[in-house]
């Protein structure tokens, strides 16, 4: 079985035409690994400056890091959430953060709270 091929969103990903997946020169990968970074991370990140993208979609804070550093801009999942509520695709975080919870993802209290005030759904 293919690494994280029982994820969540794996099956839809892998079914995406819109998707591709790009080999990442190891040796490019090697100074962003050097950073403390996931595999994943780097290697992103080396693509990102190998293709000159345009956003990176990165969570992890010493990634979003490494990526300021050289220039690239990043967005999150809840930047591209408060996007697809701005742009109609959703109607409301609140439950997708809710299912996001559900299946692992980790999301700190205060950062939920700051990003439900952003998507005018403030519970208090």
């Amino acid at each position: 079985m293919e690494d994280g091929a029982d994820l969540p969103g794996s099956t839809e990903l892998r079914l995406a035409t819109w998707a591709r997946v790009v080999e990442v020169d190891q040796a490019s990968v090697a100074p962003f690994a050097a950073e403390h970074l996931d595999p994943g991370e780097a290697a992103a990140i080396a693509l990102s400056v190998q293709q000159k993208a345009r956003r990176l979609l990165v969570d992890d804070r010493q990634a979003r890091n490494v990526a300021g550093r050289l220039g690239i801009p990043v967005i999150g999942t809840l930047g591209i959430l408060l996007a697809a509520l701005r742009g109609g695709a959703i109607q409301r975080i609140a439950p997708v953060l809710e299912q996001m919870k559900q299946q692992g993802f980790w999301l700190s209290p205060q950062l939920e709270l700051d990003i439900l005030r952003q998507a005018g759904e403030d519970r208090r």
